[in-house]
């Protein structure tokens, strides 16, 4: 994340709702993005209803939906008022990666998905045959 563009912001993940794609303490870098250019599968850094800044995957554009990779339903429309940036980079300690987008994205979410749907449903069943 060398010499980032003016406009760009960093910022600091604090919770567990994006593993495994983002870990608490990671930095991301985002650009300000307006929503009509977000695709799903994007990291979008947003401000939710309460004042909150949220670290989500675009799951819908319209109205603007986000999801963390690591929960099993989406979060409350965006307010349209919010401010947007689309995650453009990682830091995870060392090492820096470019965050793929869009349909790459997307994919990765619906893997994430279908592995948390699979562990819960597994669990569910295993209490249950007790």
């Amino acid at each position: 994340m060398r010499g980032f563009t003016l406009g760009h912001s960093l910022f600091l993940v604090t919770g567990e709702s994006m593993r495994p794609t983002l870990r608490q303490g990671d930095l991301v870098l985002g650009a300000p993005v307006c929503a009509a250019l977000l695709k799903r599968g994007d990291i979008v850094v947003f401000t939710d209803g309460e004042g909150r800044r949220v670290i989500h995957r675009v799951v819908g554009t319209r109205p603007l939906r986000t999801q963390g990779d690591n929960r099993l339903a989406p979060d409350p429309p965006v307010p349209p008022s919010s401010s947007l940036w689309r995650v453009t980079h990682l830091r995870q300690g060392e090492r820096s990666t470019r965050l793929r987008s869009g349909a790459t994205g997307w994919c990765l979410f619906r893997r994430l998905l279908l592995r948390k749907r699979l562990e819960t449903d597994t669990s569910i069943r295993v209490a249950s045959s007790l």
